[in-house]
């Protein structure tokens, strides 16, 4: 979390890159490479400001690339 590029925070830049990691579609790194990953799940932390705003971003971006989003116990349980 220290270094530049590691984190984003603009709300549409965020859901884009959710959207992307949902999509499997490649992502790019800090070192400017791309890398794809198959991705269950996605996790947002909410310890920086503007949270709420990044997180709904990201499920107005899921819901338009029609990425199912379900509560993560059903994930768990294996549902």
């Amino acid at each position: 979390r220290g270094a530049e590029g590691e984190l984003l925070n603009e709300p549409a830049a965020v859901a884009a890159r959710a959207a992307a990691l949902a999509l499997g579609e490649p992502i790019p790194t800090v070192d400017g490479t791309t890398l794809r990953i198959h991705a269950d799940t996605l996790c947002l932390h909410g310890d920086k400001p503007g949270t709420s705003d990044r997180a709904r971003a990201i499920r107005a971006a899921l819901a338009a690339a029609h990425v199912d989003v379900r509560p993560m116990g059903e994930w768990i349980g294996g549902v």
